[in-house]
């Protein structure tokens, strides 16, 4: 009788097998190393998303919206803000486009979710609308807003620092309202800096900038290059591209005329002067934002009584009885 050794192909499965048997006792022993009760560890990153409510995360990007917004509707686990604070579809940084930003309660799966939806005022597209689900946790809330004597105001905000008639005229523009023979203005304010979607020289791309209306050379500049690129996007059949450059085409022709209005009238230094601060003043605002956490995760979220400052804006966290 002769004795033989194992063969390659019984090594390999010997191997395979011893694998597969250290693997099953290293989870069995891992697992019993864990505590018993779930709230003696630390959460994950998939417990902590799922548990407790990123009210830090919210915070600042509300604190963004209110310190861009120019008009503010509150109601009961809902706040619209309109105005400059829309952020880009990669990377969610500012864009300083205009649009209407809501944030209301959705529920799912019997959970209550904080919705943030951004619709853009300057396309008009059919996937103009973007979503981002901010977290759960939250019950409700609301957002009340106070003077500077600390009496709590109701209704609807707009900011002094620009004047929000012109603003919803923007916004009708840009959302293509006629308003007919509706107007009788016949000398209307202008904000002298506004944020206008034109082409970057240095940079060789469009994009939103800072620009002064009061300069008519500049404005025509900006006027003349969209109109041409209209041109272009028109004979190469690109219809969204056209549509947003003809969009903020009409946007800057509208505003040049009102300049041109102003500067035939010779009231452009009583409009300087009151750009600067010297004929008008903003009282501060207050905003308190109270949060009723959920009974679930009310043990998982311990989080102190926060304050940011967006005009005097205090955020406030309330449990719910």
């Amino acid at each position: 009788m002769t004795a033989r050794g194992f063969t390659l192909l019984e090594l390999l499965l010997a191997t395979m097998l011893t694998v597969i048997v250290m693997v099953g006792v290293m989870a069995v022993v891992v697992r019993i190393a864990q505590p018993l009760d779930p709230r003696d560890r630390s959460p994950g990153p998939q417990d902590q998303a799922r548990q407790s409510p990123p009210i830090d995360r919210w915070l600042r990007v509300l604190r963004t919206d209110l310190a861009h917004a120019k008009n503010i509707q509150t109601a009961e686990n809902k706040i619209t803000l309109t105005g400059y604070a829309a952020l880009s579809d990669r990377g969610r940084g500012p864009t300083h486009r205009p649009a209407k930003i809501t944030y209301q309660l959705q529920t799912t799966n019997r959970r209550c979710w904080i919705i943030r939806r951004q619709q853009w005022l300057d396309e008009l597209t059919s996937d103009n609308v973007q979503c981002d689900l901010i977290g759960a946790g939250v019950s409700r809330f609301k957002l009340f807003r106070y003077s500077a004597e600390g009496e709590e105001l109701s209704g609807k905000y707009e900011s002094m620092s620009s004047d929000a008639s012109e603003w919803a005229d923007d916004a009708a523009e840009l959302g293509h309202e006629r308003h007919g023979e509706a107007e009788e203005r016949d000398l209307p304010h202008v904000i002298r800096h506004r944020w206008a979607y034109v082409y970057n020289e240095k940079k060789s791309r469009y994009e939103y900038q800072l620009i002064d209306l009061y300069d008519i050379d500049a404005l025509d500049a900006h006027i003349e290059r969209l109109a041409k690129d209209l041109k272009k996007a028109e004979r190469a059949d690109e219809r969204k591209r056209a549509l947003k450059l003809n969009s903020h085409l009409a946007f800057l022709q509208q505003k040049r005329e009102r300049v041109l209005k102003l500067l035939a009238a010779g009231v452009l230094d009583d409009l300087l002067r009151e750009e600067s601060g010297a004929m008008r003043s903003e009282q501060p605002v207050a905003w308190r934002l109270r949060l009723w956490l959920d009974a679930t995760d009310a043990r998982q979220t311990a989080v102190p009584e926060q304050a940011m400052l967006v005009r005097q804006v205090t955020i406030q966290e309330t449990h719910s009885p």
